[in-house]
Parts: C-alpha cells; sequence; structure tokens
C-alpha cells in the first residue's frame, strides 16, 4: 500500500466538499452508517463579519469549570 501525506488527501477531500482554511479533517467510516466528516477551520471574509449578528441573538453565559484537582 503506498502512504499517502495526509496533507494532500486531506487538501483534496476539503476541497471536494467546498471547505477552505481547513486545519483538521476527521472522516469516519462505520459499519452500517452514513459516513460523517468533521473539519477544523478558520472563518474569513463575508462568513466571519456574520457571527456578530447572529452571537447578539444569543445569551452567552459563562460556566464555571472544575478544576483537575477538585
Amino acid at each position: 500500500m503506498a502512504r499517502v501525506v495526509s496533507t494532500k488527501i486531506a487538501g483534496e477531500i476539503a476541497s471536494a466538499l467546498g471547505l477552505k482554511n481547513v486545519s483538521r479533517l476527521v472522516l469516519t467510516f462505520e459499519v452500517h452508517a452514513v459516513a460523517t466528516a468533521e473539519a477544523t477551520f478558520f472563518p474569513e471574509g463575508e462568513d466571519l463579519q456574520k457571527l456578530p449578528a447572529i452571537t447578539k441573538r444569543y445569551q452567552l453565559i459563562e460556566e464555571p469549570t472544575k478544576e483537575k484537582d477538585e
């Protein structure tokens, strides 16, 4: 089996899915289930400018986090 640099194949798959600026791509293929893709990407331009208007419609509440020693 030939080795493939993950950057190349991940880039091709991200492009096929219409994703840009992807830093992480996880594909999951399970028996008798639909294939899924999880992507971490950096929004930019017009997409990034839409975020403040969306988040203003919600009340964001800070929740305390548990410390490891607790």
